[in-house]
């Protein structure tokens, strides 16, 4: 049941993003949709099997330049873990790559207007799109200048999303004043009555 729910989800995703880039003249893309799964034949009450090649990407399309589109679409049920494409699919994109830079995995409406866009400064693409390629290769795009994350990166990274998430907080909180510490009074020992000799 989650797995036609999730199919059916990815599946109206795909009608929003082609109804989304018609919508937009400037990019001047004209996308069709590619169904790979089995279709459904009424007359039959039977599920016909697909003959298509293994991997073939969800949508399909030309720009306005005359080059090709090719965008897998991946529905988000998990933020933490988004979906990947399968290995076919990763090797036709790729393909697709090497003739073509409107090449990626979508999973939102902004993630197709950044991959037909291909403007990093304007519209610069999540490096999520970009899924297709080798965990090497992706690297490149997550950091173009090839440094390393140190720890130091990370530190100004968390605090840089604390203080986006509670900007109210200050970088530096006062320190709670430090209590007196207890002092205890001496002990009284009272002294042996004296004794008077006759």
């Amino acid at each position: 049941m989650a797995k036609s729910y999730k199919i059916q989800k990815e599946s109206l995703l795909q009608r929003q993003i082609i109804d989304y880039l018609h919508a937009k003249p400037e990019l001047g893309c004209f996308m069709v949709r590619i169904k790979n799964g089995a279709t459904y034949d009424p007359t039959n009450h039977a599920f016909r099997a697909n003959t298509s090649t293994k991997g073939i990407p969800d949508l399909l399309g030309v720009h306005k330049n005359g080059q090709a589109i090719a965008i897998e679409v991946k529905y988000i049920e998990d933020a933490t873990h988004p979906p990947k494409p399968s290995k076919e699919q990763r090797e036709i994109l790729q393909e697709y790559a090497k003739r073509s830079p409107f090449v990626g995995v979508a999973y939102s409406l902004e993630d197709a207007y950044a991959i037909c866009a291909n403007d990093p400064i304007l519209f610069p693409r999540n490096v999520r799109t970009y899924n297709y390629l080798d965990r090497a290769e992706r690297r490149a795009y997550e950091r173009p200048d090839g440094t390393k994350k140190t720890k130091a990166v990370r530190a100004r990274k968390k605090e840089k999303s604390l203080n986006y998430l509670c900007p109210w907080m200050p970088k530096d909180p006062p320190k709670p004043p430090e209590l007196p510490k207890e002092t205890k009074a001496p002990e009284f020992i009272p002294e042996p009555p004296k004794v008077e000799e006759f």
